[in-house]
């Protein structure tokens, strides 16, 4: 960021070159400046406390940010588009995620102030090179500094470079200095000293062991847990604030650790690189998000002999998602946000809430069918049995739905939101 802002790879050229100061070489100052942060976990909240203190205001868009952390981080939490329209410097630190793959394309670009400066030591899939170049010979970004690419190494014909004095390029070197090879090896020394002293081990690329008895009555849930926390996190749309896991009927009596980690890993994963079930619940601490597990052995939801549910608590909504294991092989999600349902866990997911009236469900399936988006199987459920209430269908896709046809969806007269799910199965 002090690179692009002052120039400095172009002024060190024209010197080496026999040249001296010209226009070609004028920064512009950081003071007073709006610095977008996309990605907001440990790395992005360093950045924001440098510039901060630089005298940047500090915009950040991430979608499961809490309002109690940005507030205690001073940062002000945005959506995309206002982050684009605002921001003088933008930086990357989010994950590679299918929805986050080119985030920044023509469209976002477009979005952008004139001269904006982009920054990209993340993931080189969230940029689209060409749309960037495009912008950059347009005017429309006055300079990117990039650590990461799409392909690496980059091609030479690849047309950023046509754009050599915007461009700052290095080649993923990320931590690569003395201090971090030195701060590594001893980040691992305190860490097993801290795990023989203490027994917890932050960064441990494994399950530690667990006890026989522990474990073996739970082993089959803790895939289905995972797919809860992951599916739950996707249902949101704003910061988390607490997670809790409530365990009903016959698996009550069981040990929940190993079943809360599983749903904490999930939940996080979709966000964040790197969680195990090692890390989970310190990722979830230094997200802000309590964590919370509960029984209820004599349940009121009598059709299942077992029953998880994830109960999530976010800045402006609570959701909700149960599922109750079948065999050590097979499991459903049986009630999503007080809807029933009898849903099997499959790679994509459409979910529409929609007001109870005719014709819905063929509407909706016609918008899938003109996308070629082929339905493998569905289900249907409503609240009470007023006409007019609410309701929910819940589609089984063997195709991913684009933001495109979700917006074609929630034109659709009746339909109350529609949210696409992908899970890691």
């Amino acid at each position: 960021i002090f690179a692009l802002a002052r120039r400095i790879p172009v002024a060190d050229k024209a010197v080496k070159a026999g040249g001296w100061r010209d226009k070609s070489m004028t920064g512009v100052e950081l003071r007073g400046k709006t610095l977008g942060i996309v990605g907001f976990g440990k790395i992005g909240r360093r950045v924001a406390r440098v510039f901060q203190r630089v005298g940047m205001t500090v915009l950040v868009h991430d979608p499961f940010l809490s309002e109690s952390v940005a507030q205690e981080l001073n940062v002000t939490p945005v959506e995309l588009a206002e982050l684009y329209a605002q921001s003088d410097f933008i930086t990357l630190h989010a994950p590679k995620l299918p929805e986050t793959e080119k985030m920044l394309n023509t469209e976002a670009f477009a979005q952008m102030k004139d001269g904006v400066r982009l920054v990209n030591c993340a993931r080189g899939s969230l940029i689209d090179e060409t749309a960037l170049a495009e912008a950059i010979g347009a005017g429309k970004v006055a300079g990117a500094a990039l650590d990461v690419f799409d392909s690496e190494p980059p091609a030479l014909d690849t047309p950023l470079f046509t754009y050599s004095d915007q461009l700052i390029t290095t080649p993923h070197l990320g931590a690569s200095t003395e201090e971090a090879q030195i701060n590594v090896a001893v980040d691992i020394a305190e860490q097993f000293i801290e795990f023989f002293e203490k027994g917890t081990a932050q960064n441990a690329v494994n399950i530690p062991a667990l006890r026989y008895e522990f474990i073996e009555p739970v082993k089959a849930y803790l895939p289905m847990a995972e797919v809860l926390g992951n599916f739950i996190r996707q249902l949101s749309s704003s910061g988390a604030v607490q997670l809790e896991l409530t365990a009903h009927g016959d698996y009550a009596q069981h040990n929940l650790q190993p079943v809360l980690l599983a749903a904490l890993k999930g939940f996080l994963s979709h966000a964040r690189e790197g969680v195990n079930y090692v890390n989970a619940l310190l990722v979830a601490e230094e997200e802000g998000i309590a964590v919370k597990e509960s029984r209820a052995p004599k349940s009121s939801k009598n059709l299942y002999t077992n029953l998880l549910t994830l109960t999530l608590t976010t800045d402006k909504a609570a959701y909700s998602v149960s599922g109750s294991v079948l065999s050590d092989e097979m499991f459903r999600i049986v009630e999503v946000n007080g809807y029933p349902a009898n849903l099997e866990a499959s790679r994509y997911l459409l979910l529409c809430p929609h007001t109870h009236q005719p014709g819905m469900v063929g509407q909706i399936a016609n918008i899938l069918g003109q996308h070629h988006i082929n339905i493998s199987a569905m289900d249907v459920a409503r609240q009470g049995q007023a006409a007019g209430g609410e309701s929910i269908m819940i589609f089984n896709l063997d195709d991913p739905v684009g933001e495109a046809v979700l917006e074609q969806i929630k034109t659709v007269g009746g339909v109350l939101r529609a949210k696409f799910i992908e899970l890691p199965v």
